[in-house]
C-alpha cells in the first residue's frame, strides 16, 4: 500500500453527495418555525442548507422535499446536525441534516434523483 493512501483522512460518509438544488419546505416544532429552503447538497442521508437563521444542535425538523417530476413531495424528519457560520456570507449560517425517518421508497427515489 502506498504511503499516501495510508495518510488519506477516512471518510465516515456512507451516501455520496450531491450538489443539487432541491426545495424543500420545513417545519420545526421548537421553537416553532417554518419555511423552505434549497439545498447546497443532498445525499441519502440528509440535505445541507444555508439559512439566515442558526439552528440549535439536536432540534427535529419535518420535511417535505420536492424533487423533479415527481407529483407529491417526499415526506421525512431530520435532526440537525450542523449549524455553523456560512464562510464568507455574513449573518448566514449551513445548516446540515441527518434523516431521522424516511420511508424506503421516498430514499429510493431521493437516491435515483441524484
Amino acid at each position: 500500500m502506498d504511503v499516501r493512501e495510508e495518510m488519506r483522512p477516512f471518510d465516515r460518509r456512507k451516501h455520496a453527495r450531491v450538489v443539487k438544488d432541491v426545495f424543500a419546505l420545513y417545519t420545526l416544532a421548537e421553537p416553532f418555525e417554518e419555511g423552505l429552503f434549497t439545498t447546497k447538497n443532498v445525499s441519502g442521508a440528509g440535505v445541507l442548507f444555508r439559512s439566515r437563521n442558526p439552528l440549535r444542535i439536536g432540534s427535529r425538523i419535518t420535511l417535505n422535499i420536492h424533487l423533479p417530476y415527481r407529483v407529491n413531495p417526499n415526506h421525512c424528519e431530520a435532526q440537525v446536525i450542523r449549524s455553523d457560520a456560512a464562510s464568507g456570507e455574513p449573518s448566514a449560517y449551513d445548516i446540515g441534516l441527518a434523516f431521522t425517518r424516511i420511508a424506503d421508497v421516498d430514499k429510493k427515489e431521493l437516491v435515483k434523483d441524484l
